[in-house]
């Protein structure tokens, strides 16, 4: 296994040879070039760690070549081969971004610590940006998700409402807003202590995880409350579905200590475009639709007033607010 991929530019043929046999007897893999197009051909061609450039060549210098090859080969390292006349040179090529010089006549023991300096330094620049790229998608992932359940937070879900409505306008579908809370949490809560309230506001975000396609999101948007964008809908039967599911599923027991509590959920519903076209006004709409439910008994879903007529089934027409019945009773 090579230990590194190395380009080799320089006009004089002989000591590309040289350095060729010495480098590549060292364990790395070596490509030769005598001309600054050659070796800006082979760098579009192929991935390289290190350029060993020198600095004079025919009809160009090594510091030109090197700021040509950076585009193609963003953070190659680069060792600049110079004459003893021309260490000045040799100092503004490490001033444009260099790693190191070497002066000719050279030994291959000096050649060859350079190098291995070179790619360790090169290795630990990727590191460091490895390291922070890892933790500036942590703090955005922090800033964008709650940190009990790791769903999506309001902001990142109203950035999602943003893109399903434009998706729903430029396929002409339909999207929904769901506005959930939880019936009877702050009493579960309350009596059993809030190390069993987290626990059961986990299993709720599974549960409703489970409940959607893979194209929604699921946010936890409060304390109890939650928030579903649905998209790519093409009837509001498809929400009602996923709605009766939720309610299904979020209304079974949670053992947590020895017991058994149960909670239910109520659920507003807005459509897109239906009852409006603005986000603000469909998460409103569906929050409001959400405490008609509560108003008139709680575990069941709600769909927003609108002068718009939705296009449900003559039965549905005839109420918006579905309740369903709790089959299961409290654990002791």
């Amino acid at each position: 296994m090579s230990l590194g991929k190395i380009l080799v530019v320089d006009d004089d043929r002989s000591l590309v040879e040289v350095l060729k046999v010495r480098i590549e007897s060292a364990g790395y893999e070596v490509t030769a070039a005598l001309k600054e197009e050659t070796a800006i051909n082979a760098a579009k061609s192929q991935e390289f760690d290190l350029a060993i450039v020198d600095l004079q060549l025919e009809r160009t210098d090594g510091i030109t070549l090197m700021q040509k090859l950076r585009p193609i080969l963003p953070g190659i390292a680069v060792i600049i081969l110079t004459a003893h006349g021309s260490i000045e040179s040799a100092v503004e090529a490490m001033r444009q971004g260099a790693f190191s010089y070497v002066t000719k006549p050279f030994s291959a023991k000096d050649l060859l610590l350079q190098i291995e300096k070179a790619l360790e330094n090169t290795e630990l620049k990727n590191e460091i940006q490895r390291l922070k790229k890892l933790a500036e998608e942590r703090m955005y992932h922090m800033a964008t998700h709650d940190g009990l359940t790791d769903l999506p937070n309001l902001r990142l879900a109203m950035d999602r409402l943003s893109m399903a409505l434009s998706e729903a306008r430029r396929r002409k579908t339909m999207a929904a807003v769901m506005f959930i809370d939880l019936d009877g949490f702050k009493a579960v809560n309350d009596t059993l202590g809030h190390d069993a309230g987290d626990q059961i506001l986990k299993q709720v975000a599974r549960r409703l995880l489970s409940c959607v396609r893979e194209t929604d999101t699921v946010s936890r948007v409060g304390g109890d409350e939650f928030l579903v964008v649905a998209t790519g809908l093409h009837t509001p039967k498809n929400a009602e579905l996923m709605a009766e599911k939720i309610l299904q599923l979020v209304s079974q027991p949670v053992i947590s200590n020895g017991q058994q509590p149960v909670i239910s959920a109520s659920i507003g519903i807005a459509f897109y475009p239906d009852h409006g076209e603005d986000k603000d006004q469909l998460i409103k709409l569906a929050d409001e639709a959400m405490y008609q439910i509560k108003k008139s008994g709680k575990n069941g879903y709600s769909f927003a007033n609108t002068v718009k007529p939705l296009q449900l089934p003559s039965a549905a027409l005839q109420s918006t607010c579905v309740t369903v019945p709790n089959n299961y009773s409290t654990g002791s």
